[in-house]
């Protein structure tokens, strides 16, 4: 019985002596909410007014870093096109030549990088014209107020090509870009007014 009863009593003393070692700590857990990344567009493309020839042309519209869509917005093509009028009235005049580059803003939180993705549909004529589809992509970036998009590809711009995409940093909460883009006009493209979609997104990297 006294055996047993030691026994017993040195293992309540095993017990109190790892209670009374055991040790904890608290660390503390954190999270930063960020601000939802958002892109609006704030003006649409226009290739202006041009004619067709007798052969295919590729027409580009090359964005520059101008805070006004229709100034200074280069358009070449491989052969010589007229321009004269806005295709549309949504279309500023300014130059009266109706050649504008496109605009969107993208916002977020400040320091953060994401992509810019963009797709395109071709540029279908609308009624009463008749007439083939012209393909419409190879949308090029650039930003505005002067400062050059990163990555630069050929400074002041950078491209994100059509089911591809391009990582940017947010400098700021809100970052604005021009866009151009490139289009395809068959030979003797049918006389009419045509229109194609350009999609632009952006997501946080």
């Amino acid at each position: 019985m006294k055996k047993s009863f030691a026994l017993g009593l040195a293992a309540l003393g095993l017990l109190v002596a790892t209670g009374a070692n055991a040790q904890s700590t608290t660390q503390n857990a954190w999270v930063r909410i960020i601000r939802p990344i958002t892109i609006s567009s704030t003006e649409e493309m226009n290739f202006g007014a041009l004619y067709s020839t007798a052969g295919t042309q590729t027409v580009t519209v090359t964005p520059n870093n101008s805070n006004a869509a229709e100034n200074n917005a280069l358009r070449s093509g491989a052969s010589l096109i007229t321009t004269q009028g806005a295709v549309d009235a949504s279309a500023d005049i300014e130059d009266a030549d109706g050649i504008e580059q496109g605009q969107f803003s993208v916002s977020g939180e400040a320091g953060f990088a994401y992509t810019v993705s963009a797709s395109s549909t071709a540029a279908v004529a609308q009624a009463p014209t008749v007439g083939p589809n012209m393909a419409l992509g190879n949308v090029k970036l650039a930003t505005r107020h002067g400062g050059p998009a990163t990555p630069a590809v050929a400074a002041p711009y950078s491209t994100a090509f059509a089911g591809t995409s391009t990582v940017f940093q947010l400098a700021s909460a809100n970052e604005d870009y021009n866009f151009g883009a490139s289009l395809t006009v068959a030979a003797n493209q049918a006389p009419g007014i045509y229109k194609g979609t350009i999609t632009i997104s952006a997501a946080y990297n």
